[in-house]
């Protein structure tokens, strides 16, 4: 299984390297999903980090995969916006599903 800390540098070094404001990432853990999560917020240092579990139903259809990933935006949205220097352009105001174009 892959470790947290090594989940971090690779989105730490992927970050770096693109501009776009907002990345999503997806990690399978089958065991321990809430202490990873708790270990990825401790080892992200000023990295803009908001780790989610997913607890329900999705991407089971390839054609609603970018709605899912949208709904998942809605539910941590605030999460996002708490990050100090973090600004989505054009999307003050608006829910990140449809900053996001989904």
């Amino acid at each position: 299984m892959v470790k947290p800390d090594t989940i971090v540098e690779a989105i730490r070094e992927s970050r770096a390297q693109d501009p776009r404001p907002l990345s999503v990432f997806w990690v399978l853990v089958r065991t321990g999903r809430d202490d990873f999560a708790r270990d990825l917020m401790r080892l992200r240092g000023s990295l803009a980090l908001v780790p989610h579990v997913l607890r329900t139903g999705g991407f089971v259809d390839p054609n609603s995969v970018m709605n899912d990933v949208a709904d998942i935006l809605d539910r941590v949205g605030d999460d996002i916006r708490k990050l100090d220097g973090l600004r989505l352009p054009g999307c003050d105001g608006k829910s990140l599903k449809r900053c996001a174009g989904a």
